[in-house]
């Protein structure tokens, strides 16, 4: 049965922020519909409350509550909607049919604003008094009593619901192009592998909008990761690597590129979706290498590319799906949160001898940040902003942000907890196995930007990214476990287009035919990395440059200061006190420092 009509929030979310110009003037638009159908329904509702049809009144202010709370959500998930999706329909059944509608409760959520509601109700009870006061005038409702009021009201809705079809379908042919290229592009044949040698099983667990600009294992000031820092210090096998970069702020494009391998360098400055690429579980089955994904984000389908492309060759669990089976059974759904559920689906398989790549792709950490954690980890990290007014916690801060950030850095401390329970799975394993830790791309949470590419900053890039080697892997390869250990301390600067070439290192295979495609050297090892958020916009493209010259040397080039510090940094050509001397006017301002320049407190 396939299951791709189902389009996942967080995925939703992330196309939505990834259009290009044109797509981002549709997307304000949207507004338009919004509005209009609500002040329709809230006019009509009105004069039927002046009739005293409460019946009816209350419908349409219902229907006009409704669709203000729900229509963002509504119109995301509209968006997400693509080629792939509307061809379910050919073979739709009973079935499908009820758990595409069990599913909906994950793509539409309640979105209401009080400022929209003041806003558009004020609105409403204006358009309502002028047609009343009209009406009267030109005595209209002595013979027609609130002909106009429902005249204007009817056209009001009328006119939204054609503007929200219309742009629903722009949103649908648009994704149906992109979809059908990235498809077609990764559609590449895979080059003959030579056999899986090192004897090893990899764990990769993909995090979601983590940055290290939160974690205390990073230097962060405050404590968010007890448990990975208390294993740094006393556990030699787990390999921290500090200058991570994602290749893009969004989950597809940065897994689209960080979980395929390219044949063409010269295509480097390309969207990741123009590019030919080869998925790597393709190349990982060619060595003889199962891939299996036990995903906890939602089901896949246009609006994630990296799930329908990457992984359509591999055996693939997503939570919902098992949720919605389970309920058909009887039987107790699998929990909802990252470790519980991870730990829920690995006890119930039998353990592998075979090659195999395993991946976990996990959820918290997307915002609304507490949402996706568990309650127990919601409290507060610390008292660290205790007496502090919101603008020494940050510059032009307000309570909101420091709500966002205590709700974040929560949610990091949960990271912790999930990816630390990994780790100890893989610890007791008599398996040789190494577990590789990234997430997808960061999260700008100060600046309260989420991550979005076109408000682009430097920790939306920064990502976190780990090894560890069991014992049983540590005895079996410890070539490639001494190589890791002194790669991790060498602190190159590296990106997740790394990823691929490091999987298949740990795996033990190369192409037969050297050359073949266009393997980087994996993470760690000293290399000039490609642009990175390569975005394409109505003024053209543009991306970040990694090269420590100036970006103003390229006019495509997205200029960032802090990301031109950090790589004059570890270029060596802006000394490390230039930025941690003086006392620095925020608390993000010193995290800022510590994920630039390494600072301390007693900087």
């Amino acid at each position: 049965m396939r299951y791709t009509l189902v389009i996942s929030l967080s995925q939703a979310l992330d196309r939505l922020m990834a259009l290009d110009a044109t797509s981002w003037l549709m997307r304000g638009s949207a507004h338009i519909g919004e509005a209009l159908f609500y002040i329709g329904f809230l006019t009509l509702g009105i004069l039927l409350l002046t009739r005293r049809r409460w019946i009816a009144a209350t419908a349409s202010l219902a229907l006009a509550g409704l669709w203000l709370t729900y229509f963002l959500s509504m119109s995301i998930y509209l968006q997400g909607l693509g080629e792939d999706s509307f061809a379910e329909t050919a073979s739709f059944n009973m079935e499908e049919a009820r758990f595409w509608w069990f599913t909906m409760s994950e793509a539409l959520y309640a979105d209401f604003s009080l400022r929209k509601f003041a806003a558009y109700t004020a609105a409403a009870l204006i358009v309502f008094f002028v047609l009343h006061w009209g009406g009267r005038k030109a005595r209209l409702d002595r013979r027609f009593p609130g002909l106009a009021t429902i005249a204007v009201s009817v056209v009001c809705v009328v006119v939204a619901l054609h503007h929200t079809g219309a742009m629903a379908l722009a949103f649908y042919l648009d994704n149906s192009q992109r979809f059908t290229l990235t498809e077609r592009n990764f559609r590449q044949p895979v080059p003959q592998m030579r056999a899986a040698s090192s004897g090893l099983q990899v764990v990769v667990y993909i995090g979601e909008s983590t940055t290290v600009m939160h974690m205390g294992l990073y230097g962060y000031p405050r404590n968010t990761t007890p448990q990975l820092s208390a294993l740094a210090r006393s556990d030699p096998q787990l390999l921290v690597f500090r200058n991570v970069l994602s290749t893009h702020t969004h989950t597809s494009g940065s897994l689209l590129e960080a979980l395929s391998i390219g044949i063409d360098r010269e295509e480097d400055r390309l969207p990741i979706a123009r590019r030919k690429r080869m998925p790597v579980v393709d190349v990982l089955a060619g060595a003889g290498v199962e891939s299996r994904l036990i995903s906890n984000q939602g089901m896949r389908g246009a609006a994630d590319h990296a799930g329908s492309v990457i992984f359509r060759n591999a055996r693939n669990t997503f939570r919902i799906q098992e949720e919605v089976e389970a309920v058909r059974r009887g039987e107790t759904p699998p929990p909802r949160w990252d470790h519980a559920f991870f730990d829920w689906q690995l006890d119930r398989e039998s353990p592998s001898n075979h090659p195999r790549v395993l991946f976990m792709h996990s959820y918290a950490g997307h915002g609304p940040y507490a949402e996706h954690t568990p309650p127990a980890f919601r409290t507060r990290i610390d008292d660290a902003f205790a007496g502090m007014s919101a603008r020494q916690v940050a510059d032009g801060a307000h309570d909101k942000v420091i709500e966002g950030v205590e709700q974040y850095d929560a949610a990091i401390r949960y990271v912790d907890h999930s990816v630390s329970r990994a780790i100890a799975r893989v610890k007791a394993s008599p398996m040789p196995q190494v577990l590789v830790y990234f997430s997808d791309h960061g999260e700008a949470v100060y600046s309260r930007r989420g991550h979005d590419s076109s408000r682009f900053k430097h920790e939306m890039v920064r990502v976190p990214f780990l090894m560890y080697f069991n014992d049983a892997a540590a005895a079996q390869a410890p070539a490639l476990y001494a190589k890791y250990k002194s790669l991790a301390a060498s602190a190159e600067i590296a990106t997740l287009a790394q990823l691929p070439s490091t999987l298949l290192d740990l795996i033990g295979t190369t192409p037969a035919t050297p050359g073949s495609v266009a393997l980087l050297p994996v993470v760690g090892e000293n290399t000039r990395p490609a642009p990175i958020v390569v975005r394409e916009t109505g003024r053209g493209i543009h991306y970040l440059s990694l090269d420590p010259e100036p970006a103003s040397a390229s006019a495509a080039a997205t200029d960032d200061e802090d990301t031109r510090t950090f790589l004059a940094l570890r270029a060596g050509t802006l000394p490390a006190d230039a930025v941690c001397k003086g006392k620095p006017p925020t608390f993000e301002a010193l995290a800022r420092r510590v994920l630039l320049a390494g600072c301390t407190p007693s900087h």
